[in-house]
């Protein structure tokens, strides 16, 4: 089997282990994982997601089961570790740690929730610098329902959606003139 890496270092991964990451037995059973899944793509109780209702998914997200030393669970693994595979088709295969959750409180996530996961690992990283300020976006209900996000800097219409997770990406990708930017700066 072709060998692989996994990145533990993606945002979205480093923000869902939060508080975990300083603990030295989870960070210690962590690197076991990585190491022996770059070993071996099918170690760890290896599954590959089925994905129906979402054909643009499909063989992208991967489970891996772990725990970390000392861990006295009877039975499997406690912890499972979602990966993304951006393409599943390269090789060797580049894996992307998304999100780990205790198995003692999750079981599964559901195909909704891991569709939106790949959405947020795969989406570019956009760097929005003072843009991020929620205070530079209005947000307005329209007549059918769906909420409308405008700009207070440059007036655009930023997006228009019912889903609260599309309003927020489409604010995080907005970019206005410099110019006008500066020029708000100087008015707040």
């Amino acid at each position: 089997m072709a060998k692989c890496t996994l990145d533990l270092s993606h945002p979205y991964f480093k923000k869902a282990v939060g508080a975990f990451q300083n603990d030295p037995a989870f960070a210690e059973g962590l690197q076991n994982l990585k190491n022996k899944v770059e070993a071996e793509h099918t170690c760890c109780h290896w599954v590959v997601q089925p994905m129906k209702g979402y054909p643009d998914c499909q063989g992208k997200i991967w489970k891996y089961d772990w725990s970390p030393p000392g861990d006295r669970s009877a039975g499997r693994k406690s912890w499972r570790m979602v990966v993304v595979v951006p393409d599943p088709s390269a090789r060797p295969y580049r894996l992307v740690a998304a999100t780990v959750y205790a198995k003692n409180k999750t079981s599964q996530l559901s195909v909704k929730e891991l569709a939106k996961i790949l959405a947020a690992v795969t989406t570019p990283e956009v760097d929005t610098g003072k843009q991020a300020d929620p205070e530079l976006f209005r947000h307005m209900i329209q007549d059918d329902g769906q909420t409308r996000s405008l700009c207070l800097v440059c007036c655009e219409s930023v997006a228009v959606s019912f889903d609260s997770q599309a309003i927020e990406d489409g604010q995080r990708q907005h970019k206005c003139d410099e110019s006008q930017l500066e020029l708000w700066t100087e008015k707040s």
